[in-house]
């Protein structure tokens, strides 16, 4: 219950602080930044596999061994549904068991790297990537839906939305820096 009263609290106070003339108008000037946040997304897949510099007895694919990997599954896509080939190949426990789907992302999200959101913002619906490589393997990414540009009311809802989640983050920061700044003050008595 406390939740919910303290979030219906920050949307007041962000519809407040945030007034619908001043968001229209932000959105008219940063449009092309504000979708990146707070415009269409896309449901993207991922197959992973597991490489390293030099294969060891962990990992026991290297780069290229994992893109030569990735392509032949790439292969099995054009006769396999993405969900079975991932459910079987990819090596991200969490997606595998979903078939390979990481769910609905903007092109800025901070749940998955940029260059697999890059790579998938490229694509159309339906297409698969060729093998991207990350850090610790590579990938195959497919856009498995893409949501439709929403209206500018919705945008302008999202932005409200958006603004309100950075005005929480910015009064927990601030109670928390205001509350370590009295525990110091009491601890110097």
């Amino acid at each position: 219950l406390r939740v919910s009263r303290s979030q219906i609290r920050l949307d007041k106070l962000a519809r407040a602080r945030f007034p619908t003339a001043e968001l229209l108008q932000q959105l008219a000037a940063e449009r092309s930044e504000l979708l990146e946040q707070i415009g269409p997304q896309r449901r993207i897949g991922v197959i992973f596999v597991r490489a390293l510099e030099e294969a060891n007895d962990l990992v026991p694919r290297d780069f290229r061994m994992a893109t030569a990997h990735l392509e032949q599954v790439r292969q099995r896509l054009e006769r396999e549904t993405f969900a079975a080939v991932a459910a079987i190949e990819s090596e991200h426990g969490p997606s595998r068991r979903n078939g390979g789907d990481v769910g609905w992302h903007r092109r800025q999200s901070d749940r998955l790297p940029e260059f697999l959101l890059a790579a998938a913002f490229a694509l159309p619906a339906n297409e698969v990537s060729e093998p991207i490589r990350g850090e610790d393997g590579c990938y195959l990414v497919k856009v498995l839906d893409v949501e439709a540009m929403p209206s500018d009311d919705v945008l302008l809802e999202r932005l409200r939305e958006l603004r309100a989640q950075q005005l929480g983050k910015q009064l927990l920061a601030d109670a928390e820096l205001r509350l370590g700044t009295a525990t110091a003050t009491e601890a110097g008595k």
